[in-house]
């Protein structure tokens, strides 16, 4: 019973972080996190992927967009 219940509690949490990257409108910022934090890839490699197109500026203010977002959605559904 115990499992079944984490197990459910496990797919709300995917299920949010899911949703709260729906709510990225920014095309370039949800490429951007989808690059960084669901491929995994370091910081590094990140800038040097979009310096071509954005400053390395520019690509750490849409990281802190991006990131704000998705935190903001789950504090309001209560996961942080």
């Amino acid at each position: 019973m115990a499992e079944a219940k984490e197990l459910e509690d496990c797919r709300w949490k995917v299920r949010e972080i899911d949703a709260a990257f729906e709510l990225i409108v920014d095309d370039e910022v949800a490429a951007i996190i989808k690059h960084r934090y669901v491929n995994a890839r370091k910081h590094k490699l990140t800038i040097l992927r979009y310096t071509a197109i954005s400053s390395k500026a520019t690509i750490n203010r849409r990281i802190d967009v991006g990131v704000e977002t998705i935190a903001e959605h789950l504090k309001l559904a209560g996961i942080i």
